[in-house]
């Protein structure tokens, strides 16, 4: 794993893999949540997922950074 995160193209791809995972999450939250068809429960979960997944989005963007400079 070492290996993959001192190479910028994998951290690249898995920096819009992880923002394009939180987006389609988020997505899913504005829609069902609008129509009723979450529970404030799961609606909470998935909340957490994409506030997740923006954090390791961040962390790999410094990762990138750090090893470019």
């Amino acid at each position: 794993m070492i290996i993959k995160l001192n190479d910028k193209k994998y951290l690249q791809d898995k920096i819009e893999e992880t923002f394009n995972e939180a987006d389609m999450i988020a997505e899913l939250i504005c829609e069902g949540g609008a129509e009723g068809v979450y529970t404030p429960k799961e609606l909470s979960e998935m909340q957490y997922q994409v506030q997740s997944l923006m954090s390791l989005a961040s962390a790999l963007e410094i990762r990138l950074r750090n090893i470019t400079n």
